[in-house]
């Protein structure tokens, strides 16, 4: 919404196909990505424990801080995501539970609690 906001459609349609694409290159065919929100994305990663599923986060925000928007003259680098992680059983044992724990870690990583 920010991005459509400051710099139009073309610019918010533009940051979704690269974090799309960002997601899809760092995560396993085997993997879930889904975009639940205006500006969020969830990933379910099967058969991926704590530590696993870290890695893949750490790795995936890398990427994403290297990625800039390109539309017409205007190239811009895309912020850093808010994140959450959450991990079955750990971090709750029903879909519902890992989705509000992923959610508020994902406002913690903001620096602000929900």
């Amino acid at each position: 919404k920010k991005v459509n906001d400051a710099y139009g459609h073309p610019m918010g349609d533009q940051v979704l196909i690269i974090v799309a694409r960002v997601l899809k290159e760092n995560l396993r065919t085997s993997d879930v990505v889904a975009r639940y929100g205006g500006d969020e994305f969830g990933a379910v990663l099967p058969q991926t424990g704590k530590a696993e599923a870290e890695v893949a986060l750490r790795r995936t925000l890398g990427e994403m801080g290297k990625a800039v928007v390109t539309v017409g003259d205007m190239t811009i680098p895309l912020a850093p995501p808010a994140w959450g992680l959450a991990t079955y059983p750990e971090d709750g044992a029903t879909p519902q539970e890992l989705f509000a724990a992923a959610d508020g870690a994902m406002y913690q990583s903001r620096g602000r609690e929900r």
